[in-house]
């Protein structure tokens, strides 16, 4: 193996990401609420939640016809929200970590981010004085590892808010 890499003159600030390794999630996806699983709530999903009355400007596409002969009325039939999987990783200094171990936790979250929002997850990341919510995408990751770049790991304040209450898993490095 060998190591690129080549010395210039910068007269502006250069913004080092963090490195990004090849990780495996298997044991940290997330358990329970794994990938898309129905809400007490009603959306825009694919699984029938109830029938309701059928309403002006309801689609007509989703009236439930058995419902309908048996009350006289037009009814509908409305559907359960789908929980998008997702994740927050969150970095925090523990007692005696040095700058060593710290730079692994950074670039430990990095990875896992790139490969979370790889699989479809929408991912937050807390670290230290950096609070990115969730998200998707490559612009996202960019914004994450931006973040994740100059973050301060000792200014961590946990236990902070973990944004929206159907996160499917908390990651803590």
């Amino acid at each position: 193996l060998f190591t690129k890499g080549m010395e210039a003159d910068v007269s502006t600030h250069v913004l080092v990401f963090p490195h990004l390794a090849p990780v495996e999630i298997d044991d940290l996806s997330p358990r329970g609420n794994e990938g898309e699983s129905p809400l007490v709530q009603t959306g825009q999903g694919s699984d029938p939640f109830s029938v309701k009355d059928f309403m002006p400007g309801d689609n007509p596409r989703h009236i439930h016809w058995k419902s309908t002969a048996k009350r006289g009325k037009f009814m509908r039939r409305e559907f359960s929200r789908e929980q998008e999987p997702a994740v927050t990783i969150r970095v925090g200094a523990g007692p005696g970590d040095t700058t060593d171990v710290l730079e692994k936790k950074i670039e430990r979250a990095a990875s896992l981010s790139a490969r979370f929002i790889a699989e479809g997850y929408a991912v937050a990341v807390q670290c230290g004085s950096a609070d990115v919510s969730l998200g998707r995408g490559t612009d996202h990751l960019l914004g994450i590892l931006r973040e994740l770049a100059l973050c301060d790991v000792s200014r961590a304040d946990f236990p902070r808010r973990v944004g929206s209450r159907e996160i499917s898993r908390v990651i803590e490095l």
